[in-house]
């Protein structure tokens, strides 16, 4: 599926991504995390294994994160 099929497929969508829970690593809060095939979630920033935040929504981690940088 090309991008632009897979935009308007999501702008279609009756989905509000931004009440979804977020998921981002422990230690360097990157969102990017991936799940291998033993069903491990790796940090792709940091390489952690399995330490995770999980946030209520984009707006708590938002606010988490700012919080930090205090």
């Amino acid at each position: 599926m090309d991008l632009k099929n897979k935009i308007n497929e999501m702008e279609d969508s009756k989905t509000n991504y931004d009440e979804l829970p977020v998921t981002a690593c422990k230690y360097c809060n990157n969102l990017y995390i991936e799940v291998d095939d033993a069903e491990n979630d790796i940090c792709m920033r940091c390489g952690t294994i399995n330490e995770l935040n999980v946030f209520t929504d984009i707006f708590d981690y938002k606010k988490y994160v700012d919080e930090e940088k205090c």
